[in-house]
């Protein structure tokens, strides 16, 4: 008995005594993980873990600790009444100027030192989002326009450009490969948002750092990373359920984090299931009797049916499922050296292209019984080395290994008829990335490194009798006898600060190349057996930061930029709309884009604007354009005549335009915010309207914070996109257009989260309350109705 008393005494002793502080959001009272507590000379930092704890033992009985964390105020607080009430409440910052990023150079820097407009998305940001998809988060955030050919997509648009012409990068690798096409592109989606800890969103040229492809900008997403044990071994984690009714989506998500002292293990795994998508019922005049689902086809008795649909906002088929896995593991032996696996899988199954199949023929008939994209595999794997070390050539350095397999498949048939075409590719993605930067002196900087890709793609295709299952031979999409697309980089950056300024200028080397052949050429025999490219770049840009004040800033950048055409450009043979089929241009040249762009930041106590103005200039731009074959401007081709298109390079384009971004916190409650985006193209000689130009648009917040509760209440709005604006040889959609183009619409939408107890959260949304019927500019299928989300959130 006196053993027990014993050890309950050490036990309750244990307790009194500890020294382990508990940093919590003032406001949702959830833990703040990575917060430093340091002393006054900074002599000792110490940052919590995630479940915001940490251990001030280290610390004198007499120092002043100072609290801080990138998206909260600063506390100071003496040692000695920490150890009385054991728990620190950090108040959001209203606004905040000192984050860093990652993007820009490969390590952390502070964003009010990098000239290019950014925008991030933090884990916590993109929580409260509550997204179904990755495009949905960037479509709600207000930044992003997205374009949507069916729901199992959404293809980012950044200043004017689109698809191959926006950088995707996943962990510091490049999504972007050979046959990323130039029209719409869906693969966003497969980025897993549940899993994500933060998203960086750089408007802008981003060649220097990343070379072709990053004219529009670069999207960079960061997965979580595993947490490393402070002290005993620790195992945590947390899951997710959710459920959106206008498309009977069901999400569930589940994460764990093992963490010992010197190795730390991180897994995820989630699937999501969508259904029809129920569009809103209240049209106005401008849009009244379009986009309707009067009907659908059915496969009866061996032949196909038309069935009328009952209910005509009932966008269907649309339904699709998706399985996303993640697993990662990072060593450390010693504070200056980790060594971290990265393991991602994601599945999306087939997914019905919807804007094919509300098509119809002059006579009213379908034009498609099916259409959809087959089932899509995309693996990553990485290992990445980052060494810490004061060495005579760098401070910090980055060596990345990757590797990307994809397969994806498209699948049609026509109406009436028994032959289902398949086509299906096959992606090996290898990369290599060095990045390294050195502190030449107190004021001077130098971020460099190399890159190298090499994609090698194939593709196959055979046409299947669906009542007989008799396989006949059929045109590839790309060249049959395997295609290569490699490139080498070398960049240098260079700044210098020189007390209220900060120059920047950098120079990056490219070469790529590529080649294809045709093996078969029964269905293309005006098409040469092979062909190839050597296209070289140089890069550069130069930027200016002026900071008068602690809180004014004012940034000028000044950059080119390039894309070189890849496999998709210039070695497809395809029917790109109905009546009309692509065919390759081997002589297609490289992009070339050459911008400049100023921006104003001002924050007051309680208020904040952001102003950016863009310009720019396209040269040898790759458009969409009639031509003939043999004399011919008309082809057979998948058994009926179609117009003949080619890419060439235009003469000479543009595109300006700007955002405004204004923030007023009215009290520690209350928060407004808008956010405006503009953008206007037009090609030269002669003077058209350029494809990909979005309307007007943007977003209206009203936030409202009060302990546990946290909601925001918004409209999103879409001004018209007149008929006059629209390219009528691009991806515009023209078709889909009204009499007087793309309506204006607007929505009025609520999300909100209350922390039930410290370790569950409910997560609740009523979008586009109004039930509003609205379409974003060329896309084929209209946004949801009104619809109710409901999610729970628990944490272990």
């Amino acid at each position: 008995m006196s053993k027990y008393f014993i050890f309950l005494f050490l036990f309750s002793c244990q307790h009194l005594f500890s020294q382990t502080i508990l940093v919590k959001d003032q406001y949702d009272q959830e833990p703040i993980a990575g917060a430093s507590v340091q002393n006054q000379d900074s002599s000792l930092v110490i940052k919590t873990n995630s479940k915001g704890m940490v251990d001030i033992s280290r610390f004198s009985e007499k120092d002043v600790l100072l609290f801080k964390h990138l998206i909260y105020k600063r506390l100071e607080i003496p040692k000695n009444e920490l150890l009385t009430k054991k728990i620190v409440e950090l108040a959001p910052k209203t606004f905040q100027l000192d984050e860093v990023v990652f993007s820009v150079n490969t390590f952390e820097e502070r964003k009010a030192n990098q000239a290019q407009q950014i925008h991030i998305f933090s884990s916590k940001t993109m929580q409260f989002a509550n997204p179904q998809t990755t495009a949905d988060m960037l479509e709600q955030s207000g930044t992003t326009f997205v374009q949507r050919s069916q729901m199992g997509g959404g293809s980012p648009v950044l200043r004017g450009f689109e698809a191959n012409r926006v950088l995707l990068v996943i962990d510091g690798v490049r999504m972007n490969n050979a046959i990323y096409r130039s029209g719409h592109l869906q693969n966003v989606i497969t980025i897993d948002p549940n899993i994500l800890d933060r998203t960086e969103l750089v408007m802008g040229s981003g060649a220097v750092r990343y070379g072709s492809d990053a004219l529009g900008g670069v999207l960079s997403f960061y997965t979580r990373n595993p947490e490393f044990a402070t002290q005993k071994t620790e195992i945590f984690g947390n899951a997710m359920l959710r459920y959106s009714s206008a498309n009977q989506e069901f999400t569930g998500s589940a994460t764990y984090n093992l963490g010992f002292k010197k190795w730390a293990f991180l897994g995820n795994a989630s699937y999501s299931s969508f259904g029809d998508l129920r569009a809103g019922n209240v049209r106005n005049d401008l849009n009244s009797g379009f986009w309707e689902r009067k009907f659908y086809v059915k496969r009866e008795d061996g032949k196909d049916v038309v069935v009328k649909n009952e209910n005509p906002n009932l966008q269907t088929p649309v339904g699709f499922h998706q399985f996303n896995f993640l697993q990662k593991i990072s060593y450390q032996p010693n504070p200056n050296n980790r060594f971290s696996l990265n393991l991602q899988y994601n599945r999306t199954s087939e997914v019905p292209r919807y804007d094919r199949l509300v098509q119809t023929v002059p006579n009213g008939t379908p034009s498609f019984s099916q259409w959809y994209y087959g089932e899509q595999d995309r693996f990553l794997g990485s290992l990445r080395l980052e060494v810490n070390d004061l060495s005579e050539f760098y401070d910090h350095g980055a060596i990345t290994l990757s590797y990307q397999y994809i397969t994806e498949s498209r699948h049609s048939r026509r109406f009436g008829r028994s032959n289902l075409g398949s086509r299906f590719e096959q992606l090996h993605v290898m990369g290599v990335n060095i990045d390294l930067n050195k502190e030449l002196a107190p004021n001077h900087k130098l971020n460099y490194g190399l890159e190298t890709y090499y994609n090698k793609v194939g593709s196959r295709a055979y046409s299947l009798n669906i009542n007989t299952l008799e396989q006949t031979s059929l045109d590839t999409r790309y060249p049959d006898g395997g295609s290569e697309y490699q490139s080498f980089a070398a960049y240098l950056n260079y700044q210098y600060f020189f007390k209220k300024w900060i120059f920047s200028s950098g120079i990056r080397y490219n070469y790529v190349s590529l080649w294809a052949i045709f093996k078969d050429k029964t269905f293309f025999p005006f098409l040469e057996d092979r062909f190839e490219q050597h296209n070289t770049a140089f890069n550069g840009n130069m930027s200016l930061i002026w900071n008068p004040n602690p809180t004014t800033r004012i940034a000028w950048i000044g950059s080119s930029g390039f894309r070189a055409p890849n496999i998709d450009d210039v070695g497809k043979v395809f029917d790109s709309q109905v009546g009309n089929v692509l065919i390759p241009n081997p002589n297609l040249r490289p992009e070339r884009t050459y911008s400049t762009e100023i921006t104003l930041q001002k924050s007051l106590q309680r208020f904040h604007f952001e102003v950016n103005i863009f310009y720019t200039h396209l040269s040898n731009l790759a458009v969409r354009r009639p031509t003939t074959l043999k004399g011919a401007d008309s082809i057979i081709y998948n058994g009926m005549m179609n117009k003949v298109f080619t890419f060439v390079n235009a003469d000479r384009a543009y595109i300006t335009g700007g955002q405004f971004v204004a923030e007023w916190q009215a009290n520690r409650f209350l928060r407004f915010r808008n956010i405006l985006t503009y953008t206007y193209g037009r090609v030269l000689n002669p003077t058209l309207p350029l494809d990909h130009i979005p309307p007007l648009f943007g977003q209206f917040s009203v936030f409202f914070n009060h302990r546990k509760l946290r909601t925001e209440w918004y409209s999103r709005y879409h001004a018209r996109k007149k008929l006059a604006d629209y390219s009528n040889t691009g991806e515009d959609r023209l078709e889909d257009a009204t009499p007087v183009g793309m309506p204006e619409w607007i929505t009025l939408n609520m999300r909100g989260s209350y922390q039930i107890h410290p370790k569950l959260k409910l997560q609740f949304a009523l979008e586009n309350w109004l039930d509003v019927h609205y379409r974003a500019f060329s896309s084929g299928i209209s946004g949801a109705g009104r619809s109710a989300t409901l999610s729970v959130l628990g944490n272990f």
